[in-house]
């Protein structure tokens, strides 16, 4: 008997741990909204995973980066 109450208290304190570990919806749409806003970056025409934050040439075909709005 006592068995059964240990083990009926040590589920429940599991459970209502991994109830109140989750997170709200609330708290992930925060978290999305503040890492989203980008800036505008400069890419290269030919080579789409050359990026640059200000305007150079690219460095594997020596183009002029261009302006791609986020």
């Amino acid at each position: 008997m006592k068995t059964t109450k240990m083990l009926m208290m040590a589920a429940f304190t599991i459970l209502s741990m991994s109830v109140f570990a989750q997170t709200t919806k609330d708290q992930t749409k925060q978290k999305v909204d503040t890492t989203v806003v980008k800036k505008d970056a400069f890419v290269c025409p030919m080579h789409k995973d050359i990026t640059s934050p200000k305007p150079g040439k690219c460095s594997k075909c020596g183009m002029d980066l261009k302006v791609k709005k986020a």
